[in-house]
């Protein structure tokens, strides 16, 4: 004999371009999407650190004042490029932001694309939280006339 459960996951499909993505629905995920942008400070601020070590350790020494080398515009726009990488593995998974910028490779873009993303899935957000609340009110009201029942049986 053999039982078999499928189980579905919480959440639904984003598709960015021709990428799909999945956002993640469980109770477990929501929690830490909602202190996603305190986790991007942290992480961000983590960026910053590694670059002024760098710069401590003279890693752009050698530069005339004023002068800038590719290396300096590289990290320049690595810093700019990190923060938008970092909301996209936050809240898609790590590997999201490479996966997107392999197709993309304009962070700009993508940047702009998140705050749509974000807004978007606020409303969905929205939307679950109301379904939840229906079922668990239905729920509630199901264990009560159960117990009313049981109460007029004795």
């Amino acid at each position: 004999m053999s039982i078999q459960i499928e189980v579905k996951r919480s959440g639904f499909p984003v598709k960015l371009g021709e990428v799909e993505l999945w956002f993640d629905t469980s109770i477990e995920n929501l929690t830490r999407f909602f202190e996603i942008e305190d986790e991007v400070n942290n992480r961000f601020n983590e960026y910053q650190k590694e670059i002024v070590d760098k710069s401590n350790n003279g890693k752009f020494d050698g530069l005339k004042k004023g002068e800038l080398s590719k290396e300096t515009i590289d990290e320049a726009l690595a810093l700019e490029r990190k923060t938008t990488e970092i909301k996209y593995n936050l809240v898609f998974g790590d590997g999201t932001f490479a996966k997107l910028y392999e197709v993309y490779p304009d962070y700009e873009a993508l940047d702009e694309a998140f705050y749509q993303v974000d807004t978007l899935i606020g409303a969905e957000l929205e939307k679950l939280a109301i379904e939840r609340k229906n079922k668990a009110k239905s729920r509630a009201d199901e264990y009560k006339a159960k117990a009313k029942s049981k109460k007029k049986k004795k």
